[in-house]
């Protein structure tokens, strides 16, 4: 037997072994050499992989202040953090609240670990697991709100929440109202269709989707326009068997008890006409389940409308770039300069010899009892102006056009977008939201309930923080679409903020997601 002699190197078995190594101590010491060397690389591996979570966690908590900053959600985190992750990862807010979800799902990889999704608030990580973020964030792409709900469309699939009741005014097939967004039924008549625009009534919805127009809701006056009286709690297709033969719709409104659409250039109604709200000139003023084509003998001939909007009783238009308006007048909405304020069946000529006077009218909203529009980059509105929601700094009601008040907020700065309200009025400009008019429940949303009668910021300081406001939605409550996300505020008796309570606010509210 041979030995690894300290000195000589091997000697053989039975020598003085005061010199070297046994086999079987060179065997134990490689042993114990193996063993120490397996605990320093696991120990290492250990501590680079703490290492590596911690750098993780510092880096997803980077983000988080970065993304409370700046939220830029249309292309996931900003490319300016320096945190290294795969191009495929993206980042998506959720939940909501008083003051806006910090909450976030970031996807991580490293050389060191599977793919795991880490959500975190602000810079501590709430949990994580194996797998990636669900779903990525909602991008909305219109939003309507009136009475009691609101609904808005993304990926081209339409959303409501608010209140249902027994007409099934949120579409879904059910009765029950809901506090955040649930999706209008597909499996009927909007099968395989995609919507494109979405209109909600002080009762009942309606869409366009892939060119055609649908309704659910109630449907006592033939709102619906689907050839008949009967309630749908899914969306139901109007009819086209008629004037919309071959038509494409391209716009629609919802009032009251009726809807109206563009299709063709021309205006088509169905539903409630006590007030000529059809603007058929109808002798009887007889209501109408199916589309009827609003009269183009008169003031409308040879024109292309463009725009519509639907109030209480009331319908407006832009065609040729003049404003028009038919049916409900007890407030001077029609902006006709009428004496005597009574109904009209088919369209008159909004007023023009005052500050229209040589404007061209680009867009137009109508309200309960009042109409505003823009020309020119800028703002007008008449009818009632009980609350201050003409914005001219007055309470006075006008029968024609009075100019919005530009020498506060508006000074300088070109409106694209308005809506009038129930008893307030909305409008963006350098994509930012402004309201005037009533504000009880907060409906403004300038954190407070003083009624304006001139343009008022709406809060900034909390969800709409550096984000660019793009649509706006004035009902009962307000509602808009900023960075493709969804905020509501003022009144919330049914639900219709879409922030899971029924807790009023004076600021924005994110809408959860769906």
């Amino acid at each position: 037997m041979y030995m690894l002699s300290r000195n000589t190197g091997i000697k053989q078995s039975g020598g003085n072994s005061s010199n070297g190594f046994t086999i079987v101590e060179l065997i134990l010491v490689i042993a114990i050499i193996g063993i120490l060397a397996s605990i320093s690389i696991v120990s290492y591996g250990n501590w680079q992989k703490k290492l590596v979570g911690v750098q993780l966690k510092s880096d997803l908590g980077g983000v988080a202040t970065a993304m409370e900053n700046s939220r830029n959600f249309n292309s996931g985190y900003p490319s300016s953090i320096p945190v290294t992750f795969t191009p495929s990862q993206y980042v998506t807010l959720s939940g909501g609240g008083s003051s806006d979800s910090k909450e976030y799902c970031i996807d991580a990889a490293s050389t060191k670990d599977a793919t795991i999704h880490y959500y975190i608030d602000q810079d501590n990580i709430k949990s994580a697991q194996v797998g990636t973020c669900a779903t990525r964030p909602v991008k909305w792409t219109s939003i309507s709100t009136y009475s009691y709900d609101t609904c808005a469309i993304t990926s081209g699939k339409a959303y409501c929440w608010g209140y249902n009741g027994i007409n099934g005014r949120l579409g879904n097939n059910s009765n029950i109202d809901s506090k955040v967004p649930v999706a209008v039924d597909t499996s009927g008549a909007l099968n395989g269709k995609t919507v494109t625009a979405i209109a909600v009534g002080e009762f009942h919805t309606c869409a366009i989707a892939s060119g055609q127009a649908y309704c659910w809701g109630p449907n006592g006056y033939g709102q619906l326009g689907n050839a008949s009286i009967i309630k749908s709690i899914v969306p139901v297709k109007v009819d086209t068997s008629g004037v919309l033969n071959g038509k494409t719709v391209t716009a629609i409104a919802v009032g009251e008890y009726f809807s109206c659409a563009i299709a063709g250039g021309q205006a088509y109604c169905w539903g409630y006409n006590g007030f000529g709200s059809l603007g058929n000139n109808s002798s009887t003023d007889a209501d109408s389940n199916v589309p009827v084509a609003v009269n183009t003998a008169g003031v409308l001939n040879g024109k292309t409308i463009t725009a519509i909007g639907t109030g209480y009783a009331h319908t407006c238009v832009v065609a040729n770039g003049q404003a028009y308006c038919w049916g409900y007048n007890s407030f001077g909405n029609l902006g006709d300069n009428s004496t005597i304020l009574i109904q009209k069946k088919l369209p008159v000529a909004v007023y023009t010899a005052g500050v229209l006077n040589g404007k061209t009218v680009t867009a137009i909203s109508a309200g309960l009892y009042h109409t505003c529009a823009i020309a020119n980059g800028q703002a007008y509105c008449w009818g009632n102006n009980g609350n201050g929601q003409l914005g001219d700094n007055s309470i006075t009601q006008r029968n024609v056009p009075v100019e919005v008040d530009i020498t506060g907020v508006f000074a300088g700065k070109t409106i694209t977008s308005i809506s009038a309200g129930t008893w307030h009025s909305c409008a963006i400009t350098s994509g930012q939201a402004y309201c005037w008019g009533d504000n009880s429940y907060g409906r403004l949303g300038n954190n407070s309930t003083t009624q304006s009668n001139v343009p008022f910021a709406v809060y900034t300081a909390g969800v709409l923080n550096s984000k660019t406001i793009t649509a706006i939605a004035a009902g009962n409550s307000t509602c808009g679409l900023a960075n493709s996300r969804a905020y509501c505020w003022g009144y919330n008796y049914s639900g219709q903020l879409g922030n899971n309570s029924l807790i009023d606010s004076l600021i924005p509210f994110l809408v959860s997601e769906p």
